[in-house]
């Protein structure tokens, strides 16, 4: 039952605005508007993945369905960086321990269905992925203590980046 459109939009008709809770349709890969979705959401972030929905139109029933998933560090972090750069658009990068690390804590149960690590722990596996998904995020390491992250895309689109007279392409 696998179904495809090539101008998927919302119930209402109006473009996407991935700076809003937005749902995309596992069927037929159309994004939907949190606030025109029915069904029980919870709460949930902007650029958020770690989630399965099924719009009214391709549900078999004619009734949506959500349900949100565990998600990976990788998700976790790179909805985190992005909703920090939706809140503050004049920032290229964003510290591990003022800003990703307290994002995360903060909004740990919109972000995955897994339960919350009690231990901090964690907060050395988010530089340790983020260091990793090289492809993903920028890595500057102005002090060793607190390194500082970025969307690869959006560090692009700025260019050359100057951090104490050093250029980072």
């Amino acid at each position: 039952m696998e179904k495809t459109t090539t101008n998927p939009t919302c119930y209402c008709g109006k473009p996407r605005n991935p700076e809003k809770v937005e749902l995309q349709c596992g069927l037929c890969n159309g994004w939907f508007h949190e606030r025109c979705v029915s069904c029980y959401l919870g709460s949930c972030l902007a650029c958020m993945t770690s989630y399965a929905f099924v719009c009214k139109n391709c549900h078999p029933s004619g009734i949506e369905s959500f349900m949100k998933k565990p998600a990976t560090f990788t998700q976790m972090c790179l909805t985190a960086v992005a909703n920090l750069s939706i809140l503050y658009p004049e920032k290229r990068l964003f510290s591990k321990d003022k800003d990703i690390v307290p994002f995360i804590d903060k909004h740990w149960e919109s972000l995955t269905a897994t339960p919350r690590k009690t231990k901090t722990a964690w907060h050395n596996t988010v530089m340790k992925t983020m260091s990793k998904e090289s492809e993903l995020f920028l890595h500057i390491e102005e002090l060793a203590s607190d390194p500082c992250y970025s969307l690869r895309n959006k560090s692009e689109q700025y260019g050359a980046i100057s951090l104490r007279n050093k250029f980072i392409l």
